[in-house]
């Protein structure tokens, strides 16, 4: 059986990164981390400038703030390799997976 013979349900039990795909593409999933990137970019624009990678970080967060549903479909992808991940996940943890891949993302 090839790849191109799986389909999307067979694929979610035999690659678990296909169910992690799906779940970034989930509408309400990508609203928390939405809502969740901006709360943090905003933060880091607040930073001391002695913060490590201060400029790539506040550079990044001025791109979230601009084009937030942009940057949060590149975030979703990264916030769903983080931990276990689901759509149920709490909004504390999903944040700590956006802090932890924030410095990955800002270069």
């Amino acid at each position: 059986m090839s790849t191109h013979d799986i389909n999307e349900q067979d694929a979610e039990g035999l690659f678990p990164s296909f169910g992690q795909f799906n779940i970034c593409k989930n509408t309400v999933f990508r609203r928390r981390v939405q809502v969740l990137l901006v709360k943090i970019a905003i933060a880091v624009m607040s930073e001391p400038n002695s913060t490590e990678n201060h400029n790539e970080r506040v550079n990044f967060a001025r791109k979230i703030l601009r084009k937030p549903a942009i940057e949060t479909a590149n975030v979703a992808v990264g916030v769903v390799t983080q931990v276990d991940i689901t759509c149920t996940t709490t909004d504390a943890v999903l944040a700590g997976a956006i802090e932890a891949i924030f410095n990955a993302y800002a270069g």
